[in-house]
C-alpha cells in the first residue's frame, strides 16, 4: 500500500532538501512526486521507505544527506534526521533519537519543531571553546 508523508517526514525532507544547495532544484522536484513505501519505528527512531515517480529527474550520485534535528514531543533529546539518496532517488528517510526510546512514539501524529540549527552545530564542543 503506498501512502503519503506524513507531517514531519515532509517537514524534514523539505528542510534537507533546502539545504542542499548543489541539488536543491532536483530534490524539490523528486519531493512533488514522492509516496511512502513503509515506516518502521525501531525504538531507537524510525525509517520510512520512500519511492520517487521514476519520471522525476535523478541525483547524479548516490548519497546520504542531511543536517536537520526536530524537537519531537514526548522525546528528551532532538532526533537527528538524513535521507539516503540511492539510484539517482530519495530513497530512505531515517530519523535518530539520541539516548531517548521511540518505542511509544506515534511519528504520523507527534507534535514537532524543526530545529534552525543544523546538526553539526547541535552540541558542538568547539562552540564552547570559541567563547574562552
Amino acid at each position: 500500500m503506498v501512502m503519503c508523508p506524513n507531517q514531519l517526514e515532509k517537514s524534514v525532507l523539505h528542510t534537507i532538501c533546502e539545504r542542499e544547495l548543489k541539488d536543491r532544484d532536483i530534490l524539490n522536484l523528486q519531493l512533488q512526486r514522492i509516496n511512502v513505501k513503509s515506516r518502521e519505528n525501531t525504538g531507537a527512531g524510525f525509517w520510512t521507505n520512500l519511492r520517487v515517480n521514476p519520471d522525476s529527474p535523478p541525483l547524479d550520485s548516490d548519497r546520504v544527506i542531511g543536517d536537520v534535528a526536530a524537537k519531537i514531543e514526548g522525546l528528551k533529546n532532538p532526533m537527528i534526521f538524513v535521507v539516503f539518496v540511492r539510484n539517482g532517488y530519495l530513497d530512505q528517510l531515517e530519523g535518530a533519537a539520541v539516548a531517548d526510546s521511540t518505542v511509544q512514539i506515534d511519528f504520523t501524529h507527534a507534535n514537532f519543531e524543526i530545529l534552525e540549527e543544523r546538526v553539526q552545530k547541535i552540541g558542538d564542543p568547539s562552540e564552547e571553546n570559541d567563547n574562552l
